[in-house]
């Protein structure tokens, strides 16, 4: 995504292009600015059967949101969370992104706490996680 010119990270010729189409698109569909703060799903769709690194990919795509002015930044007090999913790779689609901006909504109980002793039995469901 980035190559190294003298100590600047710099956009590959790929994600550039992958960028301005994103942009593009973005432009296309008029969005409204997103709520504050807000949750972001990303559903990656393959071009192809390789591996791919999820984390390129959501910063991609949220910083595309960023410069199409959707959010304002990416930082938390804006984008509160952000959930990726790759979808099974189709070789009648080409590779592409689906992405939702919703009004963040808290998770109201925690898996558990480190310190609680009580893992196992929070991730079973047996236990209810300290606060």
């Amino acid at each position: 995504m980035f190559f190294p010119i003298n100590r600047r990270k710099v956009l590959t010729p790929k994600a550039r292009a992958w960028k301005k189409l994103a942009l593009q698109e973005i432009g296309l569909q008029r969005p409204t600015l997103a709520p504050v703060p807000c949750s972001i799903t990303i559903l990656l769709y393959p071009p192809s059967r390789r591996k791919q690194d999820v984390d390129n990919r959501n910063k991609a795509t949220v910083d595309a949101l960023q410069e199409a002015g959707i959010i304002d930044d990416d930082n938390l007090s804006i984008v509160s969370r952000v959930t990726a999913e790759f979808v099974e790779f189709d070789a009648a689609k080409e590779g592409f992104v689906l992405v939702e901006v919703a009004p963040y909504e808290p998770t109201t109980k925690r898996l558990c706490s480190a310190t609680s002793g009580n893992i196992r039995d929070a991730f079973l469901g047996l236990g209810e996680a300290p606060v």
